[in-house]
């Protein structure tokens, strides 16, 4: 496939307008701001529209919008046709709607009716990722461009500008022997030859199987003479001859002061020098004593020898009369820590301290073994008729249990409480009659029983 060839109906387009010829100009600008599109332009408008408009602008606030329908080949142009053919700078501003997208051919194109050479650059129908730019020759079927390896499918016209939505300006600029094609101000492609066009075209067509509503806009078209140019590759001349030799020019600045060089040879030894005075130590220097030539002395922890008699003249501040035979040196580090000691001879005993808080309570000992048995039991028996009967623990003793008996009578105690006859009465302390003894009262002349449990005091 030949992406280069027309369409005839483009070509049959071109030709026409070429047969009607305008007023010439060498400067032309339009912004497309007017209420109506200028008499500049020959419009053709097969399935689509040209209008202004305000949706995308340039600069200023319209823009020209070029809309296609479908239903067959759309042609859809803007066209100027010049008395002569004519070089210059052709510039335009394009916005691309559709980045990535397969839709028609928009281009900005230059076309020579007698040489049938035209100048292009814009979008291709078949490449929806790379803008294409390209000179074509109709009657050798010769083309010439970038040749870039960009998009889909690269081609001869490919150029390495990557389609995106927005404004991007087309340059040709038409120089006296060359030709440069440029897109956002980046030359895609430079030709070298005397190219001349006798029309120019702002255009959008395709065929009917691409998308049928299909949107371009075009701002700030302008036609400019061109004064120089450096589109062209020009063929180099031959050197000329050499010049003579310029003046002498001023002195310049000192230069900075070069690397060091390399150690030189070692010197012969010089002669011996005149014997200097003796060296007389003074000890530490003191303000009250005269110093002569060759004395030393230290201070602050430097030496210094008198270079001049002096007296009261400070060393470390007095360079007429001292110089520095030794300066002391700087702290030197601390050194390891050294063994221990032998120990010493043990101290006298100091004295008692306070009495300590007292600690806490201990827990409970164990149960310890059983005493002997502090039990005493005293029984007595008595017959007495009517009669009360005392008995008591011996001294040292307390009762624990007190027990009276009567035979067929009532026992009375010490409350005078009656009880039935034939029954033991018991008492523990404190019910007994006393702590150490008890009390029983036997009525109706029976015989008593008493019994008495005693234990011994500690």
């Amino acid at each position: 496939m030949n992406l280069f060839l027309i369409r005839p109906l483009i070509l049959i387009f071109v030709l026409e307008i070429a047969a009607a010829a305008s007023t010439p100009t060498s400067n032309y600008i339009d912004s497309f701001e007017g209420p109506a599109i200028n008499n500049f332009w020959a419009l053709n408008q097969t399935l689509g529209t040209i209008s202004l408009t305000s949706e995308q602008v340039h600069g200023g606030a319209q823009s020209v919008k070029f809309s296609s329908i479908g239903g067959g080949q759309r042609e859809i142009h803007l066209t100027h046709t010049f008395p002569t053919a004519t070089k210059g700078e052709f510039s335009v501003f394009f916005y691309d709607a559709a980045p990535g997208q397969e839709t028609l051919y928009q281009q900005i194109r230059l076309f020579n009716s007698v040489t049938q050479d035209s100048a292009v650059i814009g979008t291709q129908d078949f490449d929806a990722f790379c803008y294409s730019a390209y000179l074509f020759n109709y009657n050798t079927n010769v083309g010439q461009g970038p040749n870039a390896n960009c998009g889909s499918f690269p081609q001869t016209s490919t150029t390495n500008i990557a389609r995106t939505t927005g404004w991007h300006q087309f340059v040709i600029d038409i120089c006296a022997t060359s030709i440069s094609l440029s897109i956002d101000g980046s030359q895609v492609f430079t030709a070298n030859g005397d190219y001349q066009y006798d029309s120019v075209d702002l255009g959008m067509s395709g065929p009917a199987f691409r998308p049928p509503n299909v949107i371009a806009y075009w701002d700030d078209f302008s036609i400019s003479p061109i004064t120089s140019c450096t589109c062209g590759a020009g063929t180099p001349g031959p050197s000329g001859p050499q010049g003579p030799a310029g003046p002498m020019g001023p002195t310049g600045p000192q230069g900075p002061i070069g690397p060091a060089g390399p150690a030189g040879m070692q010197g012969s030894s010089g002669l011996q020098g005149i014997q200097g005075p003796p060296v007389m130590f003074k000890g530490l220097w003191s303000s009250t004593i005269t110093y002569s030539i060759g004395d030393a002395v230290s201070f602050n922890g430097s030496s210094f020898i008198a270079i001049a008699e002096n007296t009261a003249q400070q060393p470390d501040i007095s360079p007429n009369q001292w110089s520095l035979l030794a300066q002391q040196g700087a702290q030197g580090q601390t050194g390891p820590q050294g063994p221990s000691g032998v120990p010493g001879q043990p101290g006298p005993q100091g004295a008692q301290g306070p009495i300590g808080p007292a600690g806490p309570q201990g827990p409970t000992g164990p149960q310890g073994p059983p005493g002997p048995s502090q039990i005493l039991n005293l029984i007595t028996v008595a017959q007495n008729y009517n009669a009360p009967i005392d008995v008591s623990c011996p001294s040292g003793y307390l009762v624990i249990t007190a027990s009276c008996r009567a035979g067929f009578d009532n026992v009375i105690n010490a409350q005078n409480s009656p009880i039935f006859a034939a029954t033991w009465i018991n008492w523990l302390i404190p019910n007994a009659s006393s702590a150490t003894g008890v009390h029983c009262t036997i009525g109706g002349g029976n015989s008593s029983t008493v019994l008495l449990r005693c234990a011994r005091l500690q």
